[in-house]
């Protein structure tokens, strides 16, 4: 659920979809939208309707605040935005300011990073959530081998960019039924690229 605007409101909304959908798990996603202190006032409030877990609720480069986040509330803190790079791991490691990493491929720079940070993660015992950017098919495939491939993957992912867009360019799309993201088998990514619908997108300079 996308909170982050109106304490009050995401309160109200959070109360009405756990009266409304049962024991199934609930995450939030504030995209940085909270202070510190609305961060605190709304999720000591919403803890009472079991969160799964919350994502970036304030600022990505408020690591004391995300700390305090991380020791005050009994909700597992996911770091997304403040998660870019393999430094940026690190910090958070150092600072304890996450429960949780949320690591999309696309945002350290692919595959090769990813691992990196996913290694760190693992050593400091940080349970992982694969995320996606709304990346097309191959970052797709990319963000599903990588899920594959990696260990604490211990909370739901999300890798299913193609689903929010009206096309692909890819001659096979990536498999997806019923929430799960199938990897993609064969050499490399698994994918193969439709080059005419390449030329039919591409954006000259």
């Amino acid at each position: 659920i996308k909170v982050g605007l109106s304490p009050k409101e995401d309160i109200r909304r959070v109360r009405e979809i756990r009266k409304a959908i049962g024991d199934l798990p609930i995450r939030v996603d504030a995209n940085q939208g909270y202070r510190l202190d609305e961060a605190i006032y709304t999720f000591t409030r919403m803890e009472e309707y079991d969160l799964l877990l919350a994502e970036q609720p304030i600022a990505r480069w408020n690591l004391q605040g995300m700390a305090e986040l991380c020791r005050l509330l009994r909700t597992p803190i996911l770091a997304d935005e403040s998660l870019f790079s393999l430094q940026d791991a690190i910090n958070l490691i150092r600072y304890q300011a996450a429960d949780l990493f949320n690591i999309k491929v696309l945002k350290p720079g692919g595959l090769y990073p990813s691992l990196r940070i996913a290694a760190v993660a693992e050593a400091a015992e940080i349970p992982l959530s694969i995320g996606s950017m709304i990346e097309m098919g191959v970052g797709t495939a990319a963000g599903a081998h990588f899920a594959a491939a990696v260990k604490h993957l211990d909370y739901p992912s999300d890798v299913k960019g193609p689903t929010l867009l009206v096309d692909d360019i890819l001659q096979t799309p990536v498999r997806m039924e019923k929430g799960y993201t199938y990897v993609p088998e064969g050499p490399g990514l698994g994918v193969d690229v439709d080059m005419e619908k390449v030329k039919r997108y591409r954006a000259d300079a």
